[in-house]
């Protein structure tokens, strides 16, 4: 993750620090929940060849680099909304131990909590749940991510792998432009 103002007055320090710290669990289920969703769903097929399925279905790592980009804006997103009040009584009485009992559901380690105040825990949980429900619903979105994965397989394929990086993110800031986002093209 690239730690930077992606939106006018995106400045919770807080946040990007926890959406950092867990930016390896992140981008892991980012791909994880595309990759299930085109290979256990007629989605693949409506898509992608036979062949291009088995590859999918077999891609056990990615450069994450890939989905950095797409990841940095959900981020942002999360970031925005949490600034506009959305998630603040969203966990009422939810205590630190089920949220990482929640979280030991999705990820085999929660080592990242451990570099979080427990004090913003539930910030952790609030992120995880985000980028599940906003990739679910999102079939543009992982379509391309995982049109890009698919690409940086093929080595002759890989400045269209990362063009399709980039619509993944461009996807997500066309559906929430309400957001001034911030640009880092010079």
């Amino acid at each position: 993750m690239i730690v930077c103002t992606s939106y006018k007055d995106d400045n919770n320090e807080n946040l990007k620090n926890i959406q950092f710290e867990m930016y390896s669990y992140s981008v892991s289920t980012i791909f994880c929940k595309a990759q299930r969703i085109y290979t256990d769903n007629f989605y693949a097929y409506l898509y992608l060849t036979e062949d291009e399925v088995q590859v999918l279905k077999n891609i056990d790592n990615y450069d994450h680099r890939l989905l950095q980009y797409a990841h940095d804006t959900l981020a942002a997103v999360f970031r925005h909304q949490a600034d506009e009040g959305k998630f603040e009584n969203e966990l009422f009485g939810i205590d630190n131990n089920e949220i990482k009992k929640q979280l030991e559901t999705y990820y085999s380690d929660t080592d990242f909590l451990d570099k979080i105040s427990t004090d913003n825990w539930h910030y952790a949980l609030k992120w995880h749940d985000f980028l599940l429900e906003n990739i679910e619903k999102n079939i543009p979105f992982i379509k391309q991510i995982v049109i890009a994965t698919l690409l940086s397989k093929s080595n002759s394929q890989n400045d269209e792998a990362w063009k399709a990086a980039n619509r993944a993110s461009d996807i997500i800031k066309e559906q929430y432009n309400k957001i001034q986002w911030v640009s880092h093209n010079g």
